[in-house]
């Protein structure tokens, strides 16, 4: 499911989302505005900044190329050992 940038920015920190753009999946860390000092003139525009998956460098995209996806705590705890692995033992059965 899709969110406009407020969507994004209000409900998706720390979530696992898709930068439809490039097709990657990572947790989003922040959106907000940047201003690209370099540029020429200078710019300034809002801007996703998302994070692999366990860590690695942080890439930015528009706001509007962000699909939500779930919770990266939940998928982290999932893949690294932080559950039982099984469903039985998680439902309290």
């Amino acid at each position: 499911m899709s969110f406009d940038p407020e969507g994004v920015a209000a409900e998706g920190h720390g979530r696992l989302v898709r930068d439809e753009v490039t097709g990657e999946v990572g947790e989003l860390m922040h959106v907000g505005e940047y201003e690209d000092l370099a540029g020429h003139p200078r710019r300034r525009r809002r801007l996703a900044f998302l994070r692999p998956e366990g860590g690695g460098l942080e890439w930015t995209t528009d706001p509007d190329h962000v699909t939500l996806l779930g919770s990266a705590t939940s998928r982290r705890r999932d893949h690294h050992g932080g559950g039982s692995g099984d469903p039985r033992s998680e439902a309290g059965t």
